[in-house]
């Protein structure tokens, strides 16, 4: 096991972006295969949905949540307990609303539901989302800029995300009051401008 964490941190210090994403979708996958086992009760696993949230974790969910680290880590330059307060209020103002506005969007389409199914489910789940990510993510986020060092931080993260995973996976999977459309039903969005 100690020779895993050393090849592990040797990856992580060699490249740390792309091993930080890894690991964050790693672990959102972690947390739906553990929410449809033990939370979500289904009568069998369902594949598609595991694919689908190992695609947002790693492409959607790990690269945001790396980028701001870094980006919060450049902007604050303050140390100890003030700058571990900015940037947690900075992440909860301006980095998780419109995460979860854009998660719901993405995990929407990619799960097949219209344009009309996604905008009930944020209006529905969304704030729920919001609130229950309020009062589960401030400490963890204090203790992560506080205690742990710069490039451990989304991996700490994703350790706590992996109760907040199992939450969210179900969260999101909740029969829906709109199921997803046949292929021949859905429709595209055009770009404005």
């Amino acid at each position: 096991m100690d020779s895993l964490l050393l090849q592990y941190n040797d990856i992580l210090h060699a490249h740390p972006v792309i091993t930080q994403v890894l690991t964050v979708g790693t672990v959102a996958l972690a947390g739906d295969v553990i929410s449809q086992t033990f939370i979500q009760n289904k009568p069998s696993f369902d594949f598609r949905q595991a694919i689908i949230y190992y695609i947002v974790g790693l492409f959607f969910t790990g690269t945001l949540t790396v980028l701001w680290l870094m980006f919060v880590e450049w902007l604050v330059v303050t140390d100890g307990v003030a700058g571990a307060a900015i940037k947690t209020a900075l992440g909860l103002v301006f980095f998780t609303p419109p995460f979860f506005l854009c998660f719901l969007v993405v995990h929407g389409f990619l799960s097949g539901h219209s344009w009309e199914a996604i905008k009930e489910n944020i209006r529905t789940k969304y704030f729920v989302i919001l609130k229950s990510r309020y009062a589960f993510y401030p400490v963890a986020q204090f203790v992560n800029f506080e205690f742990v060092p710069v490039l451990y931080r989304a991996i700490y993260l994703s350790v706590v995300a992996l109760l907040w995973n199992m939450y969210l996976s179900w969260k999101t999977n909740q029969v829906s009051p709109c199921p997803p459309v046949e292929p021949s039903e859905k429709t595209e969005l055009e770009p404005v401008g």
